[in-house]
């Protein structure tokens, strides 16, 4: 099966463009792909499957050059993601070896000690014979690792990331030895403290991993991955590149912006001790890796300014009603009919 993103959109059932335009400023259609913020063109893999076909193992691991045994895994980067990732797949019981790959040899030495990797290295080069690799670095650090990879891995290698914008990653993706055998991926899951050491098995159990296919792309080669991601605890979804990155401007990105601005404003002015449940919730994401979203910023800049300035309509909205001493009742409850 081909991923086509209007099949996608019907099959969520919010096909069409709800009549929206193009930005007065100039940075295009508030949908991406003909869909809205809420109901973007996404689809589990496998209904995109044809009628009577089965689900199974797909053309990544062993099976894919005509051999039994094991599954070798790569991952570049063995930080809160990368390290989940192994433990994860570690402990599937599969025939999976995975194979590292980190920065500095601390994190070659950090990643075998806590049993994240089978064996790792700071060398790109290990991952030569690998079936499957997963690119888990900081999205400033994925392009140049595409290009190592790509006078390293095999044509028949199966390449995704896990990075949370997925524009740019497709297209420094086009430098590998096969771009149809990269699909890019996100797994929409983590903490607010980044790092090996918090690297959890579980990570994303109950999460969505949605995955992000260029337009005609041939699906059946990733049936492997999607059954591990499975595995995992996971849920696989199919998501266009451009609705997923709106999406997690207004659901992810948006909120470290909104809690670190908050953590600004608060501070000057108050004494962060006499704080309650819903100051310690306000300033929680606040505490995350702030040169991650710095990059995650920079790439996925329009989407992001979209939605602080939607953010911002709404909160010019209270600010006016507040000091005409309208009452705002009506404000307070629409946001809790919201989170429902």
């Amino acid at each position: 099966p081909r991923y086509r993103p209007a099949l996608a959109c019907h099959l969520d059932g919010a096909g069409g463009d709800r009549g929206r335009r193009s930005r007065p400023d100039g940075r295009g259609p508030r949908a991406a792909g003909g869909c809205a913020l809420g109901r973007g063109p996404i689809a589990d893999p496998a209904s995109l499957r044809p009628p009577g076909r089965a689900g199974g193992r797909g053309r990544v691991g062993a099976e894919a050059n005509g051999r039994s045994g094991v599954m070798r895994v790569g991952i570049v980067g063995l930080g809160l993601i990368g390290g989940s990732l192994g433990l994860a797949l570690r402990r599937l019981g599969e025939s999976v070896e995975v194979r590292g790959v980190a920065h500095h040899p601390n994190g070659v030495v950090a990643a075998q000690q806590r049993g994240a990797v089978d064996r790792a290295s700071t060398d790109l080069r290990d991952l030569a014979d690998c079936d499957l690799v997963v690119v888990a670095t900081p999205i400033n650090q994925i392009r140049p690792v595409f290009e190592g990879l790509a006078g390293v891995v095999r044509r028949a290698t199966i390449v995704t990331d896990v990075a949370s914008v997925k524009r740019p990653v497709l297209e420094w993706a086009r430098c590998l030895p096969e771009p149809s055998q990269f699909l890019g991926g996100h797994p929409v899951a983590g903490k607010e403290r980044s790092g090996l050491s918090e690297s959890d098995a579980t990570l994303f159990r109950g999460e969505t991993w949605i995955f992000t296919p260029v337009d005609g792309q041939e699906l059946t080669p990733f049936d492997e991955w999607f059954r591990l991601v499975r595995g995992m605890g996971a849920r696989p979804k199919i998501l266009s590149a451009e609705a997923h990155d709106r999406q997690m401007a207004f659901l992810s990105h948006l909120a470290f912006t909104i809690s670190t601005a908050y953590a600004q404003t608060v501070r000057p002015v108050a004494d962060s001790e006499l704080g309650g449940p819903g100051y310690r919730g306000m300033v929680r994401l606040a505490e995350g890796d702030a040169s991650l979203y710095e990059d995650i910023a920079a790439t996925n800049r329009g989407p992001l300014v979209e939605a602080i300035d939607s953010f911002t309509d709404v909160l010019r909205d209270y600010r006016e009603r507040i000091d005409r001493g309208d009452r705002v009742g009506d404000l307070f409850r629409r946001g809790v009919h919201a989170t429902r």
